[in-house]
């Protein structure tokens, strides 16, 4: 987040708002390219815990080798799809590009296309590392990426002007610190390396897959398509205002996901191995609500541990709480 604070001013002195704006929707896309999964990593990460959960080494290689394969497979065709979506759609009008940037705009496009592409089978290994209860290593490699894409492109941008170069500094970033991780990670799991075979996994990864894709389909849609409705309607340089300002929000977001994300595959696990008592205690543990206190309480005690921060200002006669609530006043020093 910090890295972001620094580099977006760096990025907009040497782009340009609008230029700033086009490079912004275009390294947006992650979300919807990664559509083309069609939820391999998310099945991924439900199937590779289950079986970790059953002990099963041999099926825990036939999922991996399957996923490797599907990964591939799958990045080759968003590649030539975002290709040829290049060639029918008017892109740069799409991305509220002025005149001046039309062609920079389009070459960006196609730059993060067949960059993305190959990132998204290398960040596989995040998968892999999260199903394995790596988590924390897993979101450590992910945020070196973000680090190195944003330095890199940075770095590219200040000394170049160019927005496709940007990008693909943006692009080789990831590459890089992915790359890394890739090589360290096959390097210490030789079972899980990339194999031509096929596996046995791929039927099960795939029925997995389907109904994930459902959820990150509404996810992208809800929380993905703002900017390029901003940079359609209001051009590019809006897009950039806009950009900037939800970057001073996204952290909390981040938060979230990486939480989510380690605990997604241990709830997996923990069901495999027939322990559903975990996974009951585990979201059992403790609510933190931010209230003003005049939202109605529910009339029997919350089974777990509440903690209330009553929002208000200094002097104000602050609402009562339940007696079953442990209550912290926030209020602003004058």
């Amino acid at each position: 987040m910090m890295v972001a604070l620094v580099a977006t001013p760096l990025l907009v002195s040497a782009l340009g708002t609008s230029g700033y704006g086009i490079y912004a929707t275009v390294t947006s896309l992650s979300a919807f390219m990664a559509l083309g999964q069609l939820g391999l990593g998310s099945g991924l990460l439900t199937v590779m815990a289950a079986r970790q959960g059953e002990g099963d080494e041999s099926e825990v290689r036939a999922v991996a080798q399957s996923a490797w394969l599907l990964a591939a497979g799958s990045a080759i065709l968003v590649a030539l799809l975002g290709w040829c979506v290049s060639l029918v759609f008017d892109i740069p009008a799409l991305l509220g590009a002025p005149p001046a940037l039309t062609t920079s705009a389009l070459v960006s496009f196609r730059i993060y296309v067949i960059g993305f592409a190959v990132v998204m089978v290398l960040g596989l290994c995040g998968r892999f590392q999260a199903a394995l209860q790596r988590g924390s290593e897993a979101a450590l490699w992910l945020a070196g990426s973000a680090v190195a894409s944003m330095v890199l492109g940075a770095a590219m941008a200040t000394v170049s002007g160019s927005i496709p170069l940007a990008v693909l500094g943006t692009v080789t970033g990831q590459f890089m610190a992915l790359g890394a991780q890739t090589v360290r990670f096959l390097w210490q799991e030789p079972l899980l390396r990339p194999s031509v075979t096929l596996g046995g996994g791929h039927a099960v990864l795939l029925r997995a897959s389907g109904w994930l894709l459902v959820l990150e389909v509404s996810a992208a849609l809800a929380f993905q398509t703002d900017l390029f409705v901003v940079s359609a309607l209001l051009g590019s340089d809006q897009a950039a205002v806009y950009q900037v300002t939800l970057r001073l929000f996204g952290l909390l977001g981040l938060v979230t996901a990486a939480l989510a994300t380690q605990y997604w595959p241990a709830a997996a696990e923990a069901l495999a191995a027939r322990d559903p008592q975990w996974v009951r205690e585990s979201l059992r543990q403790t609510v933190i609500v931010l209230t003003d206190g005049y939202t109605p309480w529910p009339s029997v005690p919350a089974p777990v541990p509440v903690i209330v921060g009553v929002l208000g200002r200094v002097r104000d006669l602050l609402p009562p709480t339940p007696d079953w609530v442990q209550r912290v006043e926030v209020v602003p020093d004058e």
